[in-house]
Parts: structure tokens; sequence; C-alpha cells
């Protein structure tokens, strides 16, 4: 949903002007799912522009915007694809917190490496369910963000806004969510990863990988026996451990530890790791389940 898709809200408008004169840095917007957080950050991104440099960070691996599903993406502006990929490896944090914590906190740290005055960070969906609510409140621990905003249409996130009232330097926005807002089924949401995972791997091509020459990290499979490998969501990493790409393992030569990736194109001679998901995918349905 594009913000020409929907009738702004005069407190959008005012969020525009607090956060301008406010103190620049990072930006956390919290929300349950389907509260219109990512069409909030595209709005702000788009308007604070004329204050400085900003740069979106997609926390949600689920229903990733910016990238595939299974990552945390970071881009500059108003940019519809991401120029920087923390891998996850599963479309949802649980099981994965070190991963999204971590994440999250290099996209930010690159962002204001880069001269970000604002960095909007799209949390994933609030719940008190699966140790979500620790994760969101170590992010914020360790972020440290100068404004917390709070989409919420009940005051069902008061509980644990109340950690961070009386926090130095943290300023704290409440927003009430679009009424435009659409309520997404698991089948929808289901569907709309199968879509994203396709339009990611249409132009995938084969590559060969040697298991040892580069680094193995993230859930890496005990074995090295075909079935343990095959159709396994991967990553290749860079030296500073982002995600050159995402890939699927097709093949895995027994005894040689080769393995044979479909990925879309990237540089390859940057690989210093592979990091290991828990997803099984197939690039060309899009279809995946859990490991």
């Amino acid at each position: 949903m594009g913000r020409d898709e929907i009738e702004v809200p005069d407190a959008w408008e005012g969020l525009v002007g607090a956060l301008a004169s406010g103190d620049p840095g990072t930006v956390l917007v919290l929300g349950e799912s389907d509260t219109g957080k990512s069409t909030l950050v595209r709005f702000l991104a788009d308007r604070l522009e004329e204050e400085g440099a900003v740069w979106r960070v997609d926390g949600d691996p689920g229903q990733a915007s910016l990238g595939p599903p299974a990552a945390l993406t970071a881009a500059p502006g108003s940019a519809e694809e991401s120029v920087a990929l923390r891998f996850v490896g599963s479309v949802t944090p649980t099981g994965h917190f070190l991963q999204t914590l971590t994440g999250l906190a290099r996209l930010a740290e690159l962002a204001l490496d880069e001269k970000a005055r604002y960095v909007l960070v799209d949390l994933p969906g609030y719940s008190e369910a699966g140790g979500y609510r620790e994760l969101l409140f170590q992010v914020g621990d360790l972020l440290r963000p100068p404004h917390l905003i709070s989409i919420q249409e009940d005051r069902e996130l008061e509980e644990f806004l109340t950690g961070f009232e009386g926090r130095h330097g943290i300023r704290i926005h409440r927003l009430e969510p679009a009424p435009a807002v659409q309520p997404r089924s698991r089948s929808q949401r289901r569907r709309y990863r199968e879509e994203r995972f396709r339009q990611y791997f249409q132009d995938r091509r084969e590559i060969e990988l040697s298991l040892d020459a580069i680094g193995l990290h993230g859930m890496v499979p005990g074995s090295r026996r075909p079935k343990k490998w095959q159709d396994l969501l991967v990553a290749p990493c860079d030296e500073e451990g982002f995600a050159l790409a995402l890939g699927v393992v097709r093949e895995i030569e027994p005894g040689s530890g080769f393995l044979k990736v479909e990925a879309p194109p990237f540089p390859e001679e940057r690989i210093v790791s592979l990091q290991a998901g828990s997803l099984r995918l197939d690039p060309r349905t899009g279809e995946h389940r859990r490991s």
C-alpha cells in the first residue's frame, strides 16, 4: 500500500513535524501486524528527506517489503530495493532471535555510517507470544533510539511502553492505525511470501561452493548427507557478515563437500562464509517449509 493509496491521517503530518524538530537518529516503529507500520515508514521516508538523508530498515522477515523474505534489509530514502541484506534464515524471528537482533543493529549502524540523519526501523509485528516482547525490548535497549513510534488501537502496547517511559533521551509517539489498513489472513501472508520468493529467484543461476573453503554459520546441518542440505535456504556472506544473496541448495556431492546452489547473480569473489537457514524452498514456486 503506497502513500497515494491512502488518506494520510492528520496525526502522521504532525509526527513529521515532531521528528523534524526533535533529535535525529534511529526511529523505531512498533505495532502489531496489519497496523500500517510499513506504510507509515514509507510516508516518513518521503517527507523527512527534506530534513536530511533518510534510510529505511525493513525488520520483518515474514512480510518483507524491501527485499526477499527470511531476511532483514535496508535502503536509502524511498528506494524500493534493498542495498544491504542480513539473513535471518526463517520467515519469523522465533528461533532466530540472535540473527534478528544482530541484523537490525548492523543495518542501523550501516545507515548511520552512511550519514543518515534518520534511520526508520520497521520492527516485526508485536506479539506477546514466543518471546517477541523480550526481543523487541532488547532491540530498543541496544539501539537506544531518540524516537519510538507506537501504533496501537486500544492501548494494547502500553505495558510494553512502560519499560521505555522513564528512559533518558527516548521520546514515545503514539498513533492509531490508519483507517485504510486491511488485515491479511495467514493464507494471504503465505501467498505474499511465495510471490516475493518467486520474484527474487526468477533470474537464478547455478553456482558451486566448497564447504571446505568458506566458513559456515547459522542453522548448519549436522552432517553432509544430501538429504540434510537438499532445498535448504542459505546466504553467501561477505567479510562484514552481510548477505550477498539468498540461495537454495540443489545438490551436495557426497564426500567432496561441494554444494550446487541456485541464486540470483552476485559477486562470488566476495564470499567469506555461508549462513544456513531453517527453511526449505522451491525457488520456482516460492513454496517453503521449516527444515
